[in-house]
């Protein structure tokens, strides 16, 4: 490789950090638009044990008619709210306040707080083919409700998935054709729709005035409480603060920036130019690794997913100080420059593997079959651990071939013979 193809190769490199740190940590407007940009770490949410929490708490009493019944219905209803806070948030906190009521703990917004208010009261939800008139289906009959987007007449639009049992796929496919249903919760009706024909299937898709999927969660939750086998009430969500502490965050972030640039300081005092590159590379996988965190839906910054985090950018030094260490030892016993760094990179394929192959089976497990924050830590481990062989086996060997072009020899690169050793021809 020429030099001057090093010096264009490194330059264009650098500048790729420098965006990266750029979309990821700072937000603006972008010109000529009335958009603003968010960067990447800011747009991610904060779950409740570092950021601000939503809370309610739901009373519950009996049915007229049913207190004999009230603990299993207490239960019954107990599992369906969890079912349902569970399929839309990883992390979450559900718990029993003895028999009359429970409490639920999700990451704040200001839609999570109308999505819990929603879900503070119950309902009897009833689907109608007259207005005001008598139910063929039920909140009984529901398995369960999801958001969802469909193609709709060549655009997307939000809306949900109700899904029903046998009773209710039967009742819906004995419909008249061209029939209107109504959907009712109490004596309010909350949607209705028009069918051409019947529908023989176990589910049915119902759009209406939902712009996202916040709203279609919302209309989701509010058509669930019509499954509660309780009484339910409340006295509304709340805001509520950081299970660790208000400042908790804050802390986190003035120690990382520390830690970090302790790092960085000394990958370049003890690697010289060599250390720099590994600094490039840090950053740069600092960066991607929070865009693709800020990708998968459901995941929230979390303190189970900041010890991954912390855990994998701990890895990643470790994987570029043994390949330092390997460049420095080959060139130390007589090798070229180049011949070094090939070698060394070669030496520290295996050690470097077996360092994430127990971080990766055990992430893939928890990425798989766990809940709430251990799927956290989970995903956060498993990319964390693809990124960063990606990034010290390739990226920083990227970075090393063109600063061993652009240099040529050893100096400023932090390397030296031992006493009495020539350069191997």
């Amino acid at each position: 490789m020429r030099k001057k193809t090093g010096i264009r190769n490194l330059v264009f490199l650098s500048l790729l950090v420098v965006l990266g740190i750029v979309f990821t940590f700072f937000s603006f407007d972008i010109p000529f638009t009335t958009y603003t940009f968010v960067g990447f770490s800011r747009g991610m949410n904060l779950s409740y044990d570092i950021g601000n929490g939503a809370n309610i708490v739901l009373n519950t009493s009996a049915i007229i008619g049913d207190e004999k019944n009230y603990e299993n219905s207490f239960d019954e209803t107990y599992d369906i709210i969890t079912k349902n806070i569970s399929s839309r948030f990883q992390e979450y906190n559900i718990q029993k306040n003895g028999r009359d009521s429970i409490s639920v703990t999700i990451p704040y917004s200001e839609n999570n707080i109308d999505l819990l208010d929603v879900m503070g009261t119950s309902h009897e939800l009833k689907f109608t083919t007259s207005e005001n008139g008598e139910p063929f289906m039920t909140g009984d009959n529901i398995i369960d409700i999801v958001a969802s987007k469909q193609m709709i007449s060549g655009s997307t639009t939000w809306g949900v998935v109700v899904s029903y049992d046998d009773e209710g796929r039967e009742a819906f496919a004995n419909l008249e054709d061209n029939s209107t249903v109504y959907i009712y919760l109490d004596e309010t009706l909350v949607s209705s729709m028009s069918l051409s024909s019947a529908v023989d299937q176990s589910s049915i898709f119902i759009s209406g005035s939902m712009d996202n999927e916040d709203d279609a969660n919302i209309y989701a939750c509010r058509l669930l409480t019509g499954k509660y086998k309780v009484n339910v009430s409340s006295l509304g969500a709340n805001k509520i603060s950081p299970t660790y502490g208000e400042n908790t965050l804050l802390y986190i972030i003035i120690a990382t920036i520390v830690a970090y640039a302790l790092i960085l300081i000394l990958f370049g005092v003890i690697y010289k130019w060599q250390g720099v590159m590994a600094d490039l590379t840090m950053i740069l996988f600092s960066v991607m690794y929070m865009f693709i965190l800020s990708l998968i839906p459901h995941f929230v910054l979390s303190m189970s997913s900041l010890i991954a985090m912390f855990v994998l950018h701990a890895i990643i030094v470790i994987s570029l100080s043994l390949t330092l260490e390997k460049i420095k030892k080959e060139y130390a016993l007589g090798k070229k420059l180049n011949a070094s760094v090939k070698t060394g990179f070669k030496k520290a394929l295996v050690p470097t593997l077996d360092l994430g192959a127990v971080v990766l089976i055990v992430s893939i497990l928890l990425a798989i079959f766990a809940k709430n924050s251990l799927w956290v830590f989970g995903i956060a481990s498993l990319v964390g651990i693809l990124l960063s062989a990606f990034m010290s086996l390739l990226v920083f060997r990227a970075f090393e071939a063109n600063l061993v072009a652009v240099s040529k020899k050893s100096n400023g690169l932090g390397m030296k013979r031992l006493e009495g050793v020539n350069e191997i021809a």
